[in-house]
């Protein structure tokens, strides 16, 4: 009896069941392997010699079984293989394995030529998680060089070994490889975390090196006042804007006019009477301005796309409708109820047959709201339409929200204007996708139909919106800090808006007269006009007097004849 021990996991083959082990082979061929190409290197060491041969070679860490060569270049500094090796895949090789590439030289002159064996004259190796699983140098990942090495580990200056291995029999990539391959390409995770810890010192480093260099008077409290001024005016003219168009339009109209003129107040003030100031007043004027026009623009966003059809469902009212009831009549309803008004009501469902659907990149669907009496009139005349986006067919098969489950009536949510999912969004195609509905069916869609989605609670469209509006604060966060951050680092980082680095700066300053406008008899009496705020030097001169007093007088360098005295002292 053999009890020689198997190896952990090593099955003993049954030659009855698999004669021509078709088993094993199948589970070798669907093991990942590697294919290996050498294609050229470029900057070797040029040799003592011209007769010498170059050749390529790959292996396994540790495993000499695993080698494959190439063939043999006739030159020694760049040599060219185009990928032509011993072997098609690379064998004993197992997922872990890092690779070593040798360049071997031999040389050929000489009468013993062929007993000298070849020398390693460059080397190289690449890391698992380099190629794995996605390759190195093929379909578009990662470079397809890597940089040589002398014999003895020191860089090869301007030596690089240009490969391709692919790698076959993977499957299907997880997503953590894929997040790794996306944010870090061909880099290993030590050195992919290493990135990301450095990534905020580069960015600061590539965008200090966009900007050129930065102004020498620059400080941290101008930078803290260019950001969070505008910021914070920017957040409150949102925030307040999704409140006051709801309760008072006037009184938003109020503040953001208010703000425009504070911030074109600081502008005017910037260039006028506080010009000399060392705070960035037209800058910070400038970069508020804008924060009142971005806030306007998010906060009209906002309103439309959530704010105003959650405010809508909170003040609307809550009415009971059949499918006969006049549209005109339930105008100020935001939420109808097809189940609570009596004669029968109860028969009352979205009639998916007679939906239509409108082709506009999307597909707007409306179904008409019927009931046995509509639906058995001598007109079908259509109140209520059920809508939805991209749940139905061009005829037929409308399935949108809860409208095949609610057969005996159900809720009908109205959308303000007759659009979704925002206010008045798409509320053509809806109006052309009820009139196709119309024509195709024999209905006719009553002047002032409303447009409604059909669920079985309102609180689910509520709950919908108001998700939304809570996650318009969060947004407006960010990209309030991501533009007016920017702009202030960059405003304080250059240095704009300070005295003198504006365009306005001497809008109000006197005319300089222009050279030969004056006459000579109106310049003899006058001094030089000198720009006060252009620097000037003057020399001062000393002169002891004979009782020991001390003259002082004071003379301009590009007039040394003219002197000012100031007396004796």
């Amino acid at each position: 009896m053999n009890t020689r021990a198997r190896a952990p996991g090593q099955e003993m083959s049954n030659l009855a069941a698999d004669p021509f082990m078709t088993n094993q082979l199948g589970s070798a061929a669907a093991r990942p392997q590697i294919r290996v190409r050498i294609l050229r290197a470029t900057g070797l060491p040029r040799p003592r010699s011209n007769n010498v041969s170059t050749q390529g070679k790959v292996l396994a860490w540790n495993k000499p079984n695993s080698m494959l060569t190439t063939n043999e270049s006739a030159d020694p500094v760049n040599p060219e293989w185009n990928g032509n090796m011993s072997g098609a895949s690379m064998r004993n090789w197992v997922p872990g394995d890092r690779l070593t590439f040798q360049i071997m030289q031999k040389d050929r002159s000489g009468c013993f030529s062929g007993m000298q064996s070849a020398e390693l004259v460059a080397q190289t190796e690449i890391g698992f998680d380099a190629y794995f699983p996605w390759g190195f140098g093929v379909a578009g990942y990662g470079n397809d060089w890597l940089p040589l090495l002398s014999p003895n580990g020191r860089p090869i200056e301007g030596a690089y070994l240009y490969v391709q291995i692919e790698v076959l029999n993977v499957g299907q990539v997880g997503w953590a490889a894929k997040m790794q391959r996306m944010c870090c390409g061909s880099m290993n995770s030590r050195q992919c975390l290493d990135s990301l810890r450095h990534l905020p010192e580069t960015i600061l480093k590539q965008a200090k090196d966009l900007l050129g260099e930065p102004a020498d008077d620059r400080n941290k409290s101008d930078l803290l006042m260019l950001i969070a001024i505008p910021y914070c005016l920017f957040l409150l003219i949102t925030w307040i804007g999704w409140l006051l168009y709801h309760f008072c339009s006037i009184a938003m109209t109020f503040i953001v006019g208010t703000a425009a003129c504070v911030c074109l107040g600081l502008i005017l003030v910037g260039v006028t009477v506080q010009k000399k100031n060392k705070k960035p007043l037209f800058a910070l004027g400038c970069v508020a301005l804008l924060a009142v026009v971005v806030g306007v623009s998010v906060g009209n966003s906002g309103w439309n796309s959530s704010w105003q059809q959650w405010w809508w469902m909170q003040t609307g009212r809550k009415l009971g409708a059949t499918a006969g009831t006049p549209a005109p009549a339930r105008s100020d309803a935001a939420v109808i109820s097809f189940a609570t008004v009596k004669n029968g009501t109860a028969w009352t469902s979205v009639d998916a047959t007679r939906a239509a659907g409108y082709r506009a990149g999307d597909i707007y669907c409306a179904a008409p709201i019927l009931d046995p009496k509509v639906a058995l009139g001598d007109i079908m005349r259509v109140e209520f339409w059920a809508i939805g986006i991209n749940c139905c067919d061009d005829f037929g098969s409308f399935t949108c929200d809860q409208s095949r489950e609610l057969l005996g009536g159900g809720t009908g949510v109205v959308m303000k204007e007759g659009g979704m999912p925002c206010i008045g969004c798409h509320a053509e195609q809806f109006r052309l996708a009820a009139a196709k509905a119309s024509g195709v069916n024999r209905m006719v869609s009553a002047p002032g139909a409303l447009f409604v989605r059909y669920v079985s609670s309102a609180k689910q469209i509520e709950n919908l919106y108001l998700g939304k509006c809570v996650f318009s604060f969060f947004w407006s966060l960010i990209l309030g800090m991501l533009v007016f951050g920017t702009l202030g680092f960059i405003i304080n980082y250059k240095g704009f808006g300070k005295p003198g680095r504006f365009p306005l700066y001497h809008l109000l300053d006197d005319p300089k007269p222009e050279p030969g406008s004056a006459r000579p008899s109106e310049t003899t009496n006058k001094q030089p006009l000198i720009d006060p705020d252009e620097k000037a030097e003057w020399n001062i001169i000393l002169t002891p007097g004979p009782n020991g007093e001390l003259s002082m007088a004071a003379t301009h360098p590009e007039d040394n004849h003219v002197q000012t005295h100031y007396g004796a002292f």
